[in-house]
């Protein structure tokens, strides 16, 4: 059985079903327009540090003032659904994952840092939420193409294109809203 057909085997709703999805993103509610499609020009990837948005230019700090923002959001959501792992899963095979030339050099070294942390990196493996945060950052990062699911509290977390987390949680819904703007994120925006 390929890892796709496991995957699919193994989640029950609300993990596919989409009413059930929340959005978890940098954008305000004010950058969309009635269609629900962001119109204001904004960074979306590590890999745009250094360009200019909006009359600002994106800095590290910044970049990874966001990013901090939505790995502590990840850790707190495991928390208060009282995970104490999360097993990764990717459809692709997970070989050597290497910091792309690319980064900034600040990124480069915290990269390299974190992949000689991890060690090497299974799809199916449970992970402690802490090294699963470590994962997770790569994820936004685009290095780590996967999605994060305990079953058990029936909970998953993807990270999709443009810095939007998608993620499906058995959790009320003002308690993910409150974690979410409690650094300076934004929970379904659009709906």
């Amino acid at each position: 059985m390929d890892i796709r057909a496991l995957i699919l085997k193994r989640l029950e709703p609300p993990y596919y079903d989409w009413e059930k999805m929340n959005e978890i993103v940098k954008y305000s509610p004010s950058m969309y327009n009635h269609e629900g499609i962001c119109v204001v020009e904004d960074w979306t990837s590590c890999s745009q540090i250094g360009d200019e948005f909006n009359g600002e230019f994106l800095t590290v700090e910044e970049y990874m003032r966001v990013e901090n923002s939505f790995v502590e959001v990840f850790k707190e959501v495991l928390i208060n659904a009282s995970c104490r792992y999360i097993t990764l899963f990717s459809f692709d095979p997970i070989k050597t994952i290497r910091t792309p030339r690319h980064f900034c050099r600040e990124l480069r070294v915290s990269t390299n840092n974190i992949l000689a942390e991890l060690g090497p990196v299974k799809s199916g493996a449970r992970y402690s939420i802490e090294k699963a945060a470590l994962l997770f950052r790569l994820s936004l990062r685009n290095i780590l193409d996967c999605f994060f699911i305990n079953k058990d509290k029936r909970i998953q977390f993807d990270v999709g294109y443009d810095y939007y987390v998608h993620l499906y949680a058995d959790l009320d819904e003002s308690i993910l809203r409150s974690i979410v703007s409690k650094h300076g994120l934004f929970l379904n925006p659009r709906s």
